[in-house]
């Protein structure tokens, strides 16, 4: 979890605009689309909090929520935005109820597992708007909520045309339509170079450079060719070491490949390329840290998959229908394992050498 942006104590009487994203590229663009476009429509400064998660589960979400209001107090004219990530869950809802039902919020977002239906239907909060629309993007759908105001003015944004053509550069990677692209179309290569400069740079950085007040999509693009040329040589070496290390299952008539430890990076474009060459149905990487991350064919649904056993871990599960993950196991468990059987170890090593061996644990 990630303070990305808290005004100074200066603004703190001024409204509140909190913004709750997902920490990667998609999420980051979309909480600065918000920030550019929000800042725009009222003649008045605002008191600004962005917190970011790379874990995109509901859990995270109110413990990212339960965070901002202990950092700022909020209410009736304060706006919470909740983008590219799992909603608040019905429990944690009608719990806090009295604190929510006190601003507005603003529930943006794509992931077909996160279709906003249940909060229309159970939850009884008027002030909870839903925005989602599993063909965008949270970027290009974050500035497509503000574009559809009737109060919105896109001249008062300075270089909006460029932020705009870039969402829909960082849309073509994030919902995976640069795979049917033409292998040589700009569009396609534009999509990697979002990818890449993800990789290398990291997200973060990416936010740092679009907050510039001089922003201009041709010093990011300087950039994002760079991270390419450095991304493509890394990538095409760990490919080749590792493209033969999996372990093959077939599972209701479908083929699944399962790579274990397999650099998170480098993940997305190893499997378009298995994918591609027709040698699965579906790619898995089980992760160290307890996560389990799918993509497949288009006819496969591996969001649903992902949602199902996110429910028999009693954990969190789900994402796009070709690309989704879930929870195993914690990764407090994952860690307490590993260093049980270390201990245990070395145990066995002083017991045998005759060696001293002292717990120091309470």
């Amino acid at each position: 979890m990630d303070i990305l942006r808290l005004s100074e104590k200066k603004f703190m009487k001024q409204p509140k605009r909190i913004i709750l994203t997902h920490g990667d590229a998609d999420g980051l663009v979309a909480a600065k689309v918000i920030e550019k476009c929000e800042s725009s429509m009222l003649n008045c400064e605002f008191c600004w909090l962005v917190i970011s998660s790379m874990n995109p589960s509901s859990e995270e979400t109110e413990r990212m929520f339960d965070r901002a209001v202990d950092i700022l107090p909020i209410g009736i004219e304060d706006r919470i935005y909740i983008v590219d990530r799992a909603m608040l869950s019905k429990e944690y809802v009608e719990k806090k109820k009295k604190t929510l039902e006190r601003t507005e919020i603003i529930y943006i977002d794509h992931h077909l597992t996160n279709k906003p239906g249940l909060y229309k239907e159970e939850i009884d909060l008027k002030n909870i708007i839903n925005y989602w629309d599993d063909s965008e993007s949270g970027a290009t759908l974050s500035l497509r909520w503000f574009e559809e105001l009737q109060n919105f003015d896109s001249e008062k944004i300075s270089n909006f045309e460029e932020i705009k053509k870039f969402t829909n550069i960082v849309k073509l990677w994030d919902i995976f339509q640069w795979a049917k692209l033409p292998e040589d179309s700009v569009e396609r290569k534009g999509a990697l170079m979002v990818n890449a400069f993800e990789k290398i740079f990291s997200p973060k950085f990416l936010y740092k450079k679009l907050s510039e007040r001089d922003f201009e999509l041709d010093k990011i693009e300087e950039l994002m060719e760079i991270a390419f040329e450095i991304y493509n040589e890394d990538y095409n070496r760990y490919a080749k070491g590792n493209m033969n290390r999996s372990f093959d299952y077939k599972y209701d008539g479908k083929y699944i490949k399962i790579f274990y430890g397999f650099e998170r990076k480098y993940q997305s474009l190893f499997s378009h390329e298995i994918l591609s060459r027709d040698e699965a149905d579906i790619v898995v990487f089980i992760n160290p840290y307890g996560t389990v991350s799918f993509r497949s064919r288009e006819d496969i649904d591996v969001g649903d998959i992902a949602k199902s056993l996110g429910e028999i871990s009693k954990l969190s599960g789900g994402g796009h229908k070709t690309a989704a993950n879930y929870k195993m196991i914690e990764q407090e468990k994952v860690v307490h394992s590993m260093v049980e059987k270390f201990i245990e170890d070395l145990k066995i090593l002083a017991e045998k050498e005759n060696k001293e061996f002292i717990d120091y644990r309470f």
